[in-house]
């Protein structure tokens, strides 16, 4: 009885949010919310609002009616005005095996405020969805393949549970002060085998993480507390004070979660991505195309309309 009386005040001290809404005496809240979560399932996971309502529809389209995806899609939003009934309507008859939730009936938004929360609804739709395994995407995300791949073939997420991708590598020293708040919460912490590998971290670039996509199995305790540790640095006081200031937006904490909670994860190998082409988004064309571009055509001898054509090719496309 006294372990899970303290349990219930650490959760309440510092995990409020996992208090269920429509059960305010909730005395077992972290128990009564894994209760919610489907065993063996998994499932696409899109936050969306007005804002990018147009996005999430293009991305439902593609994924239903171009690849042919299977797996059920859950669209989250904050509150009725984030995403009206009218809107909710149209882009559940998208597809078949398409629900819309509302995080804040999930979950306690007092110390979240995430219909204002911007990018900080992104982790609490993980947590809320109730699927085990959760790709967590972008509502502008654009697949190239079925993301069912991920889940079943993915050797890295099939080892930890977890696949995160890289943001682009660049500003090298740009933020040194990034790196020292990273040093200081990394204190008396060994680094995995993946920070090792970083070179973000090792070699003072600006951004680890992108997070238009996220690969979680929740039906993993070490991936599960790295979550809770994640939706933690998005609390509203928590985000506003360190996690939004010393990165941008919620995209490094997804992986510093997972490192300072102890769990193995994995960050995806540019080169097998490239090689095998499990997932190639639009972003990852465009960073490769601007990279060329920005390499031919700068310095005293670019002219205009004489540099020939540049050499990239882009195979490993879905057949049509």
């Amino acid at each position: 009885m006294r372990s899970l009386r303290l349990h219930r005040k650490c959760c309440a001290s510092c995990l409020p949010f996992l208090h269920n809404p429509a059960d305010p005496p909730d005395w077992k809240p972290l128990h009564d919310l894994r209760q919610r979560f489907v065993p063996g399932s998994k499932g696409i996971v899109i936050p969306t609002g007005k804002g990018t309502f147009r996005f999430a529809c293009h991305l439902i389209s593609t994924l239903r009616d171009v690849l042919k995806s299977e797996l059920p899609i859950q669209i989250m939003h904050a509150g009725e005005d984030d995403l009206p009934a009218d809107h909710r309507h149209v882009i559940t008859q998208l597809g078949s095996r398409i629900e819309t939730l509302d995080v804040t009936t999930v979950l306690d938004d007092k110390t979240l405020q995430l219909p204002k929360g911007g990018w900080a609804i992104k982790a609490f739709a993980a947590l809320a969805s109730s699927f085990e395994q959760v790709i967590l995407m972008d509502a502008d995300a654009v697949f190239l393949q079925k993301p069912e791949v991920i889940l079943n073939d993915h050797p890295g997420y099939q080892a930890t549970g977890s696949l995160l991708f890289h943001d682009r590598l660049l500003w090298q020293g740009a933020f040194p002060e990034r790196h020292q708040w990273w040093e200081h919460q990394m204190a008396g912490h060994k680094p995995s085998v993946t920070l090792n590998k970083s070179k973000v971290y090792n070699e003072g670039y600006a951004e680890e993480g992108d997070s238009g996509v996220v690969v979680l199995h929740k039906g993993r305790l070490p991936i599960f507390m790295g979550l809770l540790h994640i939706c933690w640095q998005n609390t509203l006081a928590v985000r506003d004070a360190f996690t939004y200031h010393m990165g941008y937006g919620d995209k490094e904490s997804w992986w510093f979660g997972l490192e300072l909670s102890g769990a193995n994860y994995t960050m995806e190998d540019p080169v097998y991505h490239l090689h095998n082409h499990e997932l190639m988004s639009v972003v990852d064309v465009l960073i490769i195309f601007l990279s060329l571009l920005k390499r031919r055509f700068s310095g005293p001898d670019f002219r205009p309309f004489q540099t020939p054509c540049l050499p990239f090719s882009f195979t490993g496309l879905p057949s049509q």
